[in-house]
């Protein structure tokens, strides 16, 4: 979904990766400690942990939409997650 908005093109595919772990680990509600320890990994070797680290400066309803309508789209991976 991060692929529609032009600030991310560019980023390595790597750092995208990065940030959807975290957004995932939140999704799952995994424990804060997980959580803190995947951001301070992160920091640690310079991975984005904000969608400003990813070049987004400004976010409004219409990009938001357009993320969610591609990550939801039919076929993404989201599908492979145990969400309802």
């Amino acid at each position: 979904g991060l692929t529609v908005l032009e600030e991310t093109h560019s980023m390595y595919h790597g750092e995208k990766v990065a940030f959807g772990t975290l957004a995932q680990l939140i999704l799952e509600d995994a424990p804060k400690a997980e959580i803190e320890e995947v951001v301070s990994f992160c920091l640690s070797v310079g991975l984005p942990v904000t969608l400003g680290d990813l070049g987004v400066k400004e976010l409004n309803e219409e990009k938001l939409r357009k993320v969610a309508e591609l990550s939801c789209a039919e076929g993404e991976t989201i599908y492979n997650m145990p969400f309802e």
